[in-house]
């Protein structure tokens, strides 16, 4: 929705205003790693062993270090909830390789290959 509000407000968008894949930056600010509620965590190497435990998700399969959304801003649902804050690791649903890149979504990210 915030894409179509721009769009209708200020018109296309255009060079610094995107990212390197189309996108409009104020929609896609930055990995949501940068500003998870779990970052101290991962700096620290404490991750989750299980859904349900103190720490960061990534072990988990979280692809917050590899999206760019709001998410962690605006949340969904009429901004109540987000992946993270669900305790649930972000699934990369805002990537343009989605729903490829990050499957299976319970796999870390870095087992992974891009493009397959």
């Amino acid at each position: 929705m915030e894409t179509v509000v721009h769009l209708l407000t200020q018109g296309l968008p255009e060079g610094k205003e995107l990212d390197d894949v189309g996108r409009i930056r104020s929609v896609y600010p930055g990995l949501i790693h940068e500003n998870c509620p779990r970052r101290a965590d991962f700096d620290v190497g404490r991750f989750a062993r299980t859904f349900g435990e103190e720490g960061c998700l990534y072990e988990l399969g979280c692809k917050g270090p590899y999206t760019e959304a709001n998410c962690p801003y605006h949340a969904w649902n009429s901004g109540v909830n987000w992946c993270i804050k669900a305790g649930h690791p972000c699934i990369g649903c805002t990537e343009p390789e989605f729903p490829d890149f990050p499957s299976p979504l319970f796999r870390k990210a870095t087992e992974l290959r891009r493009g397959k």
